[in-house]
């Protein structure tokens, strides 16, 4: 905040407001009512109503207030910039458009500053409302209740402790007031740096760099606690933590606030620590926000730092000025993946994959890397269209906002960065790129000299051609401040970037030395499965990106004619070169046996497509699935069951708790985990089978019973499958082929394997004559609501609370067998397995009993 003149002594009270204008006008007020008489108070509203408008047309007479309509800003950082050039005051005070000030806070904060320099940021005791504005409290971290007035902290001490404890000792910005000179990344380009959720402590801690913090014990200003505050959403705590991650690792690397390794390795202990404890239960209001996914893996690397696997490219990541990610989006990439990512890791700290549901050995390949410890970070795409640039640029902003990455290159699985031109290794070149801008790496096509030949050796050490000069087009290098910049898009192939308001592209800057060595063809069986399988995938997209991969269907045309792709199509006058005094011989330990196989490839990525075209019109058929839970007393089993109903991809469904030998009030669940969800408890004259009997409206039923885990998926896919049919399946199952011990009383049933499906009168001969019951127990079965009603929702199936799983399917199967209505449909995969250790010697017993009474 540079731009406007400064005035001594001034108060700058600066007010952002967004469609709340009754709390806005509480807020407002205060302000007015400051003691202090130096203020300017500055209003920056983007509402998309008239209300507040209109309301501040009663204040055009105070000479203290400006009003600005900022009807262009689109989020909060928008709306936070103007003051920039607004404010004119040595001190600023935000004042968020829900909270109050005490009439006294500016003159007391503004004789702090003047009686000691050495002071950059002024705070009180945080003082606490509710939603109708009633005082109710404050927050005391500090210790302060019976101390001084006023008390005066070391800025270095309080900001370790800070980090240290991942505690905002400080407050909300309300709660602060600092001098303008003091402080470079204001709350808007705090956020630019990735610090969204926590940006006023990403702005406290560069002030108390600076200086010390003085803090009243009296509150001198209130913030209020209400359900549209952004801090109690569910996804801003998830990512919060891993913006307290990025920020601690920052600040250690810098040796600033957490000088010592245990200084750290604190701060990582608790977020892992929460994570653990959150973790058993997914809470359905986290996992539905979008960013568990991004949370757990960031949680799962800081658990590889204290346990000790990352311990190589930490310290690596200490003695570098940078740290590096690399991204890519890769499919049936096997016979490159492993040289890839082992090359790429030589390089850089860490590389972030997103593996497009390959057929091939690419997903085997990166499981055993990552078992090595390697820094590999892989996300699955189920869908089935190639949308490479949606892909590439979520995976950019997660480098650098949950991977904290100053530099990402977004790279295919074959290209190779390489220095022919100079000494330097690449890493000493990309240290010396500027995070703040965009980089262009220049492209030469490379190839084998012979297909096939050494096969499972690294793939730079094997003799090769290349092209005498390099490629049209390039790749890019992505400096991770400017890829946080508002606005700022990769485009398709990450050949280009451009701001997406005007489509203007970003200027580059052109990097020494290195170039990226394409190996866009290995051979001419792995060319082939390329040119299928990535046009199959292009057209399932079919959007405006479609068209401009031509070469992709000019090829797959001439494979459908029966032509080949020959290797001499890939580079005109090649000429021979040797990469090995460029690059280390890298041993590789997956690469065997990884020939492209065209038709294989092509064959899994058409099932995907039929797949997904058969689920997309299930869906619009809306189809709802009842999911009844019930309750026997264990709350961690009924949390982690809760939280596989909501993590199912069919949006269709409706989740009843049925508390059968226990209350559902007495369970002890996390907060908000009740919302969404209907529980059911025995009443006078009805219980709980009655009441899911009257209550639910799902046209089939999931029962979960304690001790199974079941795939995203699994409801999509069985009602996909039985809605598809011609005819009725009354139960659908899930049979995985796995082999079970003699004294299991589960096993998977393998009858009529060709059709999938076999009457119930066979199924439960088979399953009486072994004295067992399918491995997924009832949740491995998705059942029609007709024959739940007939069996009566399985209310005999529970004995004082205890559910009897064989005297389940006697049950579903006798009744299906009588009716005649419908057979038995089998899904061969393993949607849903048993968890945890064996069966108790005693549930062993008990199944004995229900087969000998089930026999008699």
């Amino acid at each position: 905040m540079s731009t406007a003149e400064t005035v001594q002594g001034l108060v700058s009270i600066m007010i952002p407001t967004y469609e709340r204008p009754k709390l806005f006008e509480k807020t407002l007020r205060s302000a007015l009512a400051q003691t202090y008489p130096k203020v300017e108070i500055i209003v920056c509203d983007n509402s998309r109503d008239e209300a507040t408008a209109q309301l501040m047309q009663g204040y055009a007479g105070d000479s203290r207030v400006r009003y600005v309509r900022n009807r262009r800003a689109m989020t909060k950082e928008e709306n936070f910039m103007p003051f920039e050039d607004l404010a004119h005051g040595e001190y600023l005070q935000w004042l968020m458009d829900d909270d109050v000030l005490e009439p006294e806070k500016l003159r007391l904060m503004v004789e702090c500053f003047e009686r000691d320099p050495g002071i950059t940021l002024v705070t009180s005791q945080r003082g606490v409302m509710d939603g109708e504005g009633s005082k109710v409290g404050k927050l005391s971290f500090l210790g302060l209740e019976n101390g001084e007035t006023c008390q005066v902290f070391d800025g270095a001490e309080l900001g370790r402790r800070m980090l240290r404890d991942m505690r905002n000792y400080i407050g909300e910005p309300s709660a602060v007031l600092f001098r303008r000179r003091d402080l470079q990344h204001h709350y808007w380009r705090a956020e630019a740096k990735g610090y969204r959720t926590i940006s006023d402590v990403a702005m406290w801690l560069e002030l108390l760099e600076k200086g010390k913090c003085a803090v009243f014990r009296d509150s001198l200003s209130y913030y209020r606690r209400h359900g549209e505050q952004e801090g109690q959403q569910k996804d801003v705590i998830l990512q919060s933590r891993m913006e307290w991650f990025r920020l601690g690792t920052e600040y250690y690397r810098r040796r600033v606030f957490l000088e010592t390794r245990e200084d750290y390795a604190h701060l990582l202990a608790l977020l892992r620590d929460e994570y653990d404890r959150v973790k058993p239960y997914r809470m359905p209001e986290f996992l539905e926000c979008g960013a568990w996914d991004a949370y757990a893996q960031c949680m799962d690397g800081i658990r590889a730092i204290l346990d000790g696997r990352e311990a190589v490219c930490l310290q690596e990541r200490e003695k570098n000025g940078r740290k590096i990610v690399v991204v890519s989006m890769v499919k049936n990439e096997a016979d490159i993946i492993e040289s890839f990512v082992r090359h790429s890791l030589a390089f850089a700290d860490e590389i972030i994959i997103a593996n497009h549901s390959s057929a091939d050995k690419t997903g085997e390949i990166l499981e055993n890397l990552q078992a090595e410890g390697l820094p590999v970070f892989v996300r699955m795409l189920r869908p089935v269209e190639l949308a490479h640039a949606e892909v590439m640029n979520e995976l950019l902003r997660e480098a650098v906002r949950e991977h904290h990455a100053d530099l990402v290159l977004p790279l295919d699985a074959d290209e190779f960065l390489v220095n022919t031109d100079s000494e330097k290794s690449c890493r000493e070149v990309l240290e010396g790129l500027s995070p703040e801008e965009l980089h262009k790496l220049e492209w030469r096509l490379y190839e084998p000299l012979r297909q096939h030949e050494e096969e499972g050796r690294f793939l730079l050490s094997r003799p090769c051609r290349r092209s005498r000069d390099f490629a049209p087009g390039q790749k890019l290098a992505v400096g991770g401040e400017i890829a946080l910049r508002p606005g700022f898009r990769l485009m398709q192939g990450c050949h280009y970037a451009c701001w997406e308001a005007t489509g203007e592209k970003v200027p580059w800057t052109v990097v020494p030395d290195l170039h990226l060595a394409h190996y866009h063809w290995r051979s001419d069986e792995q060319y082939a499965a390329k040119v299928a399988t990535s046009w199959i995938n292009n057209v399932a997209k079919y959007s405006v990106y479609t068209p401009t991969a031509s070469y992709l269907k000019t090829c797959y045309e001439k494979l459908g004619k029966g032509e080949t792709v020959s290797p001499g199509s890939a580079i005109e006058e090649p000429m021979d070169f040797d990469l090995k005094p460029y690059c280390e011989e890298i041993p590789l330990r997956y690469s065997g046996d990884v020939r492209p196989d065209v038709l294989r490839n092509l064959m899994g990525a058409s099932v995907l497509i039929a797949e997904a075209y058969l689920e997309e019109k299930v869906l619009r058929q809306g189809k709802r699935v009842t999911v009844a839970i019930p309750y026997l007393g264990d709350d961690e089993e009924l949390c982690r069951n809760l939280g596989l109903a909501m993590t199912q991809t069919y949006p269709f469904k409706e989740i009843f708790v049925c508390g059968i030998g226990a209350s559902t009030e007495q369970a002890q669940l996390p907060e908000g985990l009740r919302e969404g969800i209907r529980f059911l408890d025995d009443m006078s004259g009805e219980d709980v089978f009655r009441q899911l009997s009257r209550e639910a409206t799902g046209e089939y039923v999931q029962w979960l019973l304690p001790g199974y885990s079941m795939q995203e998926d699994k409801l999509m896919k069985m009602v996909a499958c039985t809605e598809s049919q011609d005819f009725s399946f009354g139960i659908l199952f899930a049979d995985g082929r796995r082999e079970f011990a003699p004294t299991d009383p589960y096993t998977d049933v393998r009858v009529d394997p060709v059709f999938g499906m076999v009457s119930p009168e066979s199924l439960w001969q088979e399953l009486l004559c072994r004295g067992k019951y399918p491995s997924g127990s009832m949740n491995g079965a998705l059942v029609c609501r007709s024959l739940m009603e007939e069996c009566r929702w399985l209310r005999p199936c529970f004995l004082d609370g205890k559910p009897l799983p064989y005297v389940m399917w006697a049950h579903l199967l006798q009744q299906l067998a009588r009716a005649g209505d419908g057979a038995v449909g089998i899904i061969g995969e393993p949607l849903c397995e048993r968890t945890g250790a064996p069966l108790a010697a005693n549930d062993l017993l008990w199944h004995q009993m229900e087969w000998f009474a089930l026999l008699n």
